[in-house]
């Protein structure tokens, strides 16, 4: 496998919709698709992720903005942090992302 991608869903691996779009994409990488509702950074960098995906949509501003920041939090970040949002269009809300630890938020992945 070339790099490992996690990818945080409110669907879960069962059936998340980015989960299968990133396997498409990216046959050569191994995705994992991790639970909001269960997610951690424990967890999270528990897989050695090469990126960490957080579908922002689906698991909520706030939420997402506060994971974000406890990734960033920790004494050694695993992996880079990218926000996959159409909902984070405005300036304010891509500061926010930035600030919380997602240097280049992707505003549109459809």
């Amino acid at each position: 496998m070339a790099g490992k991608i996690v990818i945080v869903d409110e669907e879960g691996p069962h059936s998340s919709d980015t989960l299968e779009r990133i396997r498409e994409a990216l046959p050569d990488r191994e995705v994992l698709c991790v639970a909001s509702e269960t997610a951690s950074a424990e967890e999270i960098c528990s897989h050695e992720p090469d990126v960490i995906l957080i579908d922002v949509p689906s698991v909520g501003v706030q939420l997402a903005m506060d994971l974000c920041g406890e990734l960033r939090g920790r004494q050694a970040v695993c992996a880079p942090l990218v926000m996959i949002s159409a909902v984070l269009v405005n300036a304010s809300d891509r500061i926010r992302a930035f600030e919380a630890g997602s240097p280049a938020p992707i505003s549109d992945f459809g």
